[in-house]
C-alpha cells in the first residue's frame, strides 16, 4: 500500500509538472504574460530535473522552451546563455545529430543573430544546416529554419557575404514553395 501511494504521488506530481509546462507555453503562444509564461516553465524544467535527471526528455525539453521564452521575452543575453545549456545537454543525452539538438542548435543560431553576433551565428547555423541536410533531408524544416537564418546572419553586418545569403533565401523560398 506505501507503494502504491508513493506511485500515485509520483504520478500527480509529473502532471502537475506537465500542466505547468503546457501553461507556460499556452500563455506563450496567446502573446499575453510571457515573464509568467517562463516562470511557469522553469518551475517545471526544475521539477522535472529533480524527478527524472538532466537527461530525461520532459527536462531537456522544458529547458529548450525555457530557452525560447526567454528570448520571446527579450532578454536575449540570458536565452543565448540558456540555449548552450540545452544544446550541451541535448547533446550529451541525444547525440549531437539528433532532430531535438538540432533544432536547439538553430534556435541558439538564431539568438546570437539577434544579438548583432553575426559570426557565431554564422558558425552555428552552418553546421546545424550541414547536419540537418545530411541527417534529415534538405526539406526538412530544421534544416530549412537553419539555412533561414544562416543566410540572415550572411547578410549580416560584419560578416559581409550579403550576396550569399540573399542565394540562401532564394533557395529556401523555393524549397518552401515546392513542400
Amino acid at each position: 500500500e506505501a507503494q502504491a501511494r508513493a506511485a500515485l504521488q509520483a504520478a500527480r506530481e509529473s502532471l502537475e509538472l506537465s500542466a505547468s509546462h503546457n501553461l507556460g507555453l499556452t500563455l506563450h503562444d496567446s502573446g499575453s504574460q510571457l515573464d509568467v509564461a517562463a516562470s511557469f516553465v522553469s518551475k517545471a524544467s526544475a521539477g522535472f530535473e529533480l524527478r527524472l535527471g538532466p537527461d530525461h526528455p520532459n527536462t531537456l525539453k522544458c529547458l529548450h522552451n525555457v530557452a525560447m521564452l526567454t528570448a520571446a521575452a527579450g532578454s536575449l543575453q540570458e536565452a543565448a546563455g540558456v540555449y548552450e545549456g540545452a544544446l550541451a545537454a541535448r547533446s550529451r543525452a541525444l547525440g549531437p545529430e539528433h532532430p531535438d539538438t538540432l533544432k536547439t542548435s538553430c534556435n541558439l543560431g538564431l539568438t546570437w543573430h539577434q544579438l548583432g553576433e553575426h559570426a557565431k551565428a554564422v558558425e552555428v547555423l552552418s553546421a546545424t544546416e550541414e547536419s540537418a541536410r545530411r541527417v534529415l533531408g534538405p526539406s526538412s524544416p530544421v534544416r530549412l529554419a537553419s539555412a533561414h537564418n544562416l543566410a540572415l546572419s550572411l547578410a549580416g553586418e560584419g560578416v559581409g557575404r550579403r550576396r550569399e545569403g540573399i542565394e540562401i533565401l532564394r533557395a529556401v523560398w523555393q524549397s518552401r514553395r515546392e513542400a
